[in-house]
């Protein structure tokens, strides 16, 4: 949320510049189907974390719907598909400007380093290369202080 260009949209033609942005995740049941859940905005990653914790174990539990969250437009949307790894996939998100990431399957090297390969789709209209370094320095600033 602390890039402005992120929180863009287009809708019915005419541009929305969000205030928030929220999460648009899948989370997998057991059963593998799955319930597409919403993750509201946190001022930080630990209320974050905490909040989307028991929205996913609602979702796990069977609560919520596949596709219902879908057509919102003030989301960012993250497709997670841990069961291979990601040579090259562009995301894309058909129609829509909304911004989609895809993580892969978490690899260890031979040092025990962990690796995750992402990709990510913008609108180029909102969103330029600077902004994308932003992010992704952003992304990587959270996966090193996050404590689970």
């Amino acid at each position: 949320n602390s890039i402005e260009a992120l929180r863009y949209r287009q809708v019915d033609g005419k541009v929305w510049l969000y205030d928030r942005i929220r999460l648009n995740t899948a989370v997998a049941r057991e059963d593998h189907s799955f319930a597409s859940v919403i993750i509201p905005y946190n001022d930080t990653l630990e209320e974050f974390v905490a909040e989307a914790r028991g929205i996913i174990a609602a979702a796990m539990r069977g609560e919520g719907d596949a596709y219902g969250a879908d057509s919102e437009k003030d989301t960012f949307v993250i497709s997670v598909n841990p069961w291979y790894r990601l040579q090259f996939q562009f995301p894309q998100n058909a129609g829509e400007n909304i911004p989609l990431s895809v993580f892969g399957k978490i690899m260890v090297d031979m040092q025990g380093r962990r690796t995750m390969p992402v990709a990510v789709s913008f609108h180029h209209g909102f969103v330029d290369g600077y902004q994308v370094g932003r992010y992704w320095e952003a992304f990587q600033h959270n996966l090193d202080t996050l404590s689970m």
